[in-house]
């Protein structure tokens, strides 16, 4: 899953730098980046609401 946030990461700042560093660069790639992002939503969701509270104290 880290992975899949890494090239998430990775197609934002190619997808931003395009228009100056390669600006014929074809970007259509950067639409199943968002992969990782709906993955990473999914564990959270599905993680975190198992999850325990810890006291401390």
């Amino acid at each position: 899953m880290g992975w899949l946030l890494i090239i998430a990461g990775i197609g934002y700042v190619v997808g931003h730098l395009k228009v100056f560093l390669y600006p014929n660069l074809d970007t259509s790639f950067s639409m199943f980046t968002a992969l990782g992002e709906l993955v990473f939503i999914l564990w959270l969701l599905i993680k975190g609401s198992r999850t325990k509270e810890v006291k401390t104290g």
